[in-house]
């Protein structure tokens, strides 16, 4: 494919948005830069319908005639940092009005997040998979970037099934041998939370162990606690379940939440950038070992589906006493 029109680069001021500070931040690990799709490249203007492709041989980079664009032919931009595989970074911009499939690798011993930026007030985020381990009392010098993520598929109704697309095998075993690489697991028996912060003996994890999500809302990316006595108000509360009615306190309601397989589908509030990490105490971080793979889809919603706005779940949480805004 041959590129057609001018490339804006999404780094410039009028198309970075709220991702400035954190590309600014997360540029201590090596040189900043923006990778683009085919897709964008070539014309984000012209349907996949019009675009003639070959029947045989696809491959990264090619795309199958239909509604549902694969690999490097999706929107959106990457931000990379030093050196990833190709394809991959630390952040990306919903930069389309369509649906997004998205896959992170998340390092449960960086301090740092990965971003979505492009978010709207009534997305959604649908989890397909999550799995991996990591283990939360081994010492180690690994804290290193915070991960990849990349989309992998754009479309007006994205499938879960669109991850075992065996075009993407390439661009995702990339990953994935990168992340054995960079973020080991250690094999320990201590300590050991899977995605959702379980154990391996089947208990809840409270203090850290698994993935959070913030919404836009949040404006922020929540923190754990230490082990003394104020620190735990920052845990996980109650039996460890991650439902919203145990959630600490410092989490404000509908501003974030935990993966949770029974309830793969989360409503996004606010507007701006969501952001994905390991949960664990801000200053914790550098004695984890191991990483998280997730897939997931994120829907474009309605605008203004914030229930009642944020008084109204500021009168939510001090009726319920689970939270304080």
């Amino acid at each position: 494919m041959t590129h057609t029109g001018p490339v804006r680069d999404h780094r410039t001021r009028d198309n970075r948005t709220d991702n400035d500070s954190y590309i600014s931040r997360i540029g201590r690990f090596g040189p900043v830069h923006s990778t683009h799709s085919v897709a964008r490249i070539v014309s984000s203007r012209r349907s996949v319908d019009d675009r003639i492709v070959s029947s045989r041989g696809l491959g990264p980079g090619r795309v199958r005639r239909g509604p549902i664009v694969i690999a490097h032919e999706a929107p959106g931009d990457v931000v990379s940092v030093g050196t990833q595989p190709e394809g991959w970074g630390v952040s990306i911009n919903w930069n389309t009005d369509q649906d997004m499939a998205i896959v992170a690798f998340i390092n449960s011993s960086s301090v740092d997040e990965l971003r979505v930026t492009g978010v709207r007030d009534g997305d959604t985020f649908q989890l397909d998979t999550a799995s991996g381990s990591a283990t939360y009392a081994v010492d180690t010098e690994n804290e290193g970037i915070p991960g990849l993520i990349s989309v992998v598929a754009v479309g007006a109704s994205v499938a879960a099934g669109v991850f075992g697309q065996a075009e993407l095998a390439p661009l995702i075993n990339s990953a994935a041998q990168y992340a054995r690489q960079q973020f080991p697991e250690r094999q320990v028996n201590a300590k050991s939370r899977d995605a959702f912060g379980v154990d391996r003996n089947g208990g809840f994890a409270q203090q850290e162990g698994g993935v959070i999500v913030c919404a836009p809302a949040a404006h922020q990316f929540y923190y754990s606690g230490s082990d003394s006595d104020e620190g735990r108000r920052r845990w996980v509360q109650g039996n460890g379940q991650r439902t919203p009615e145990n959630f600490p306190r410092h989490i404000a309601a509908g501003t974030a939440f935990f993966l949770r397989a029974e309830a793969p589908v989360q409503s996004l509030y606010g507007t701006g950038s969501m952001i994905l990490g390991a949960w664990d105490g801000q200053d914790a971080f550098r004695d984890n070992f191991g990483f998280y793979e997730v897939s997931f889809i994120l829907r474009r919603g309605q605008a203004g589906s914030w229930p009642n706005g944020p008084v109204g779940l500021r009168e939510q949480a001090r009726a319920t006493k689970d939270h304080v805004i």
